[in-house]
């Protein structure tokens, strides 16, 4: 067998509604026309652009009959987008003990991994939109250092 010398192989994959939205761009095509003449909701075609949702093979076989270049070319970029993107979710390190201030559900959507998470205990205060700048002191009764290092 041989191995090519060159060969290219990025470490990232562009996701394929980005290249969907450059690709009806540059041909003056709204996302919506191009949903009517798939026969798909303009809903999914904002997903797909979005990242949100993934192109399936019949979704795959609607866009070739509108773009052409077959189906397949949308499901390599499908598959290879989600296969980089798993790769690099694996090499993620893991989360550091942080302590994070603010609300707690804000934090949750903001810093913590949905996937990462089975079950939450949250004590009050939860979504109180408070201020709780003195959660403890020293035994003097002054603000601890360690607090105003934390949130500040």
């Amino acid at each position: 067998m041989i191995k090519a010398a060159n060969q290219y192989n990025p470490d990232y994959a562009v996701p394929p509604g980005r290249v969907l939205e450059e690709e009806l761009e540059a041909r003056g095509i709204s996302q919506s026309q191009f949903a009517r003449l798939c026969g798909l909701s303009a809903k999914l075609i904002s997903e797909i652009i979005a990242g949100k949702a993934p192109i399936e093979p019949e979704t795959a076989g609607q866009f070739d009959r509108v773009l052409g270049g077959g189906p397949d070319i949308w499901l390599r970029m499908e598959s290879t987008y989600r296969l980089r993107s798993a790769q690099q979710e694996a090499l993620r390190p893991p989360m550091p003990n942080t302590l994070y201030y603010g609300d707690n559900l804000q934090v949750l959507r903001d810093h913590v991994p949905s996937e990462s998470v089975d079950l939450v205990y949250l004590d009050p205060p939860f979504n109180s939109n408070a201020s709780y700048n003195v959660l403890f002191r020293e035994r003097t009764g002054e603000e601890s250092p360690a607090q105003i290092r934390a949130f500040t």
